[in-house]
This record gives structure tokens, C-alpha cells and sequence, in this order.
């Protein structure tokens, strides 16, 4: 945790934290319960964290989980998730790079403006701008199961138990590209451990060695176990965002 907090007061991140995207929109009340209970259950894995008490004060106030919520979502899966995160942050670094290099950018600015009419998804305008903290290998998708699970409920009556930990989907950002991950491009990870241990894992993890560290019994994540480290912060945070 100290390493956590030390890379981001020296990155200068005002924000950390992951984009949330929701694909669930049949039911109002559950997706009303789940708001209810998430940031709850997120602060309690800070709050519970070990050893981190002092360390995690220092940047509590940064976090942040935007939710982007457009019925455009309705049922996408990781794939179409990543695909729209990819579109969403282009659009934003073809308009740093216009100030750049008008002449270069004059094409990519009139697809960021078709992106930009599809990608405009979150209510509150959260992919206006998108500090670095937030650009992170993976991003969070929330569908039926994750609005369930926080509930307490089961898909169905034959479903084992996933222990009662309320869990959201992990997004590689690189999914249905034609790279090879090397692992799935998605997994759920517990809620109480999204900033406390997720977040700090993707600064000093690949995702495919965090996804290595899913609970075989409950296919959730909460936390690295015994998988050590395979790159160093820099790489980890940079990798992937602009990389298509």
C-alpha cells in the first residue's frame, strides 16, 4: 500500500480510480439497490484495509468511480465494453494531439467526432475528460450478475454461493483486439477489494498475472495471494490505453 500511495502522490494523480460502465437496465429497482451498497462496500475495503489506515488517508479524497450509463450499453458484453473504452479514450487523445499537430490530426478529428456521437455514453460527461489515474489497463463493467450479486441474489436455484462477496467485472482494455492476453480479457473482482487491492495490483501487475489470482472456488478476485510482481508501475498504468 505504501508503494500505491507513493506512485500516485509522485504521478500528481487528482483522481484515481476506474471508468464503470453499466449494461443492465431492466431493472430500476435492483440497479437502485446496487447504487446504494457500492460505494459503501468499496469505502469498507479501505477502511478495512491492513496496515493502510494513515497511508490510504493521504489519498482516499482522490478516488473516484464514474459511471457511464447509456441505454447504448444495454447487454454488451467485455468485448463490446473494451471496444467502446478504446473509442472513448481515442477521441480524447486525438483532441490533445490537435493542439499538438493540426495538420497531422485532421482525419482523426473527424472520427473522433463520429466517436465522440457514439461514445458520449455517461450521464454526468465524465469521458469530457479523463485524468490519468482513471486510465487504467482495465476497466469495470457492471451487468446482471454484478446488480445480483450485490443484492445477495442467485441466477438460479442450482448456482453455488459465491460466499456473499458482492463482485463487478474487470475489463482488460485490450480485449477483442487481435492481440493475445494470454488469459480470458475479463474476470470479476470483489467490490470491498476494487480500490484497496485491485487498483494498486494493475500498478505493478500484468492482468493476466492478477487474473492468475482469481479464487478457483468462487471465480473472484480479492486480492494478489502469492503472484509477484512482473513490471514496474510506469509500464503498468501506460500499457495499453492508446495501444489499438
Amino acid at each position: 500500500m505504501q508503494r500505491l500511495v507513493r506512485h500516485v502522490e509522485a504521478a500528481q494523480w487528482a483522481e484515481i480510480g476506474f471508468l464503470v460502465f453499466r449494461t443492465y437496465y431492466a431493472d430500476e429497482p435492483l440497479w437502485e439497490r446496487f447504487q446504494q451498497r457500492f460505494g459503501e462496500v468499496v469505502d469498507g475495503g479501505l477502511v478495512g484495509a491492513p496496515a493502510a489506515a494513515g497511508l490510504l488517508a493521504r489519498i482516499s479524497g482522490r478516488v473516484k468511480l464514474p459511471l457511464v450509463s447509456d441505454y447504448a450499453l444495454v447487454d454488451l458484453g467485455p468485448g463490446g465494453i473494451a471496444h467502446i473504452y478504446r473509442d472513448s479514450v481515442s477521441n480524447l487523445d486525438g483532441d490533445d494531439d490537435d493542439d499538438d499537430d493540426d495538420d497531422d490530426d485532421d482525419e482523426s478529428e473527424e472520427e473522433g467526432e463520429e466517436e465522440g456521437e457514439e461514445g458520449d455514453d455517461d450521464e454526468g460527461g465524465h469521458l469530457a475528460s479523463l485524468d490519468p489515474g482513471l486510465r487504467m489497463p482495465m476497466c469495470i463493467m457492471v451487468d446482471q450478475e454484478c446488480l445480483r450479486s450485490m443484492a445477495g441474489e442467485k441466477e438460479d436455484e442450482d448456482e453455488e454461493e459465491d460466499g456473499a462477496v458482492p463482485y463487478v467485472k474487470a475489463v482488460d482494455v485490450r480485449l477483442a483486439t487481435n492481440k493475445d492476453l494470454g488469459y480470458s480479457g475479463s474476470f470479476k473482482v470483489a467490490v470491498g477489494a476494487l480500490m484497496s487491492h485491485f487498483y494498486a495490483a494493475l500498478q505493478f501487475h500484468e492482468p493476466v498475472d492478477i487474473s492468475a489470482a482469481v479464487d478457483k472456488s468462487t471465480g473472484i478476485w480479492t486480492g494478489m495471494g502469492s503472484v509477484q510482481p512482473s513490471k514496474n508501475a510506469e509500464e503498468a498504468t501506460n500499457y495499453g490505453i492508446k495501444d489499438k
